[in-house]
């Protein structure tokens, strides 16, 4: 079986960008004033799955889809949520998660094909 190769330059930009966007959301709010334990919950949940993704895409790990994966669905949740606090139509959380989805699930899609490729074996 052909060692994995390491992630292309667009995977890792992807790793640092999922990187970023969680240790700016947690330098931004290191002591949450929202006082839902469950939504906080969440909210550290979200943030630790999204680091712990990024290193996997940049690292090209075996389990970087199940890391991905579950980091994309406690964003969607997360964001959700949050959105169904602040708004009182229902129609922009759905749209505002729907974008989220459609971004994030094709960025899914292309680390899927970035990691199959770089285990493909070469003939």
């Amino acid at each position: 079986m052909p060692e994995p190769k390491s992630s292309s330059s667009a995977m890792k930009g992807f790793a640092v960008i999922i990187g970023w966007m969680c240790l700016e959301s947690m330098r931004s709010r290191l002591s949450p004033d929202d006082g839902n334990a469950i939504f906080n919950t969440f909210d550290w949940l979200k943030k630790i799955a999204g680091l712990a993704a990024a290193v996997a895409i940049w690292n090209q790990s075996s389990r970087l889809l199940i890391v991905y994966f579950t980091w994309f669905v406690l964003m969607l949740i997360r964001a959700g949520w949050h959105d169904a606090q602040l708004e009182t139509e229902a129609w922009k959380v759905v749209a505002r998660v729907a974008v989220l989805a459609i971004f994030w699930g094709a960025v899914g899609v292309l680390i899927h094909r970035d990691q199959r490729e770089q285990t493909r074996p070469q003939l």
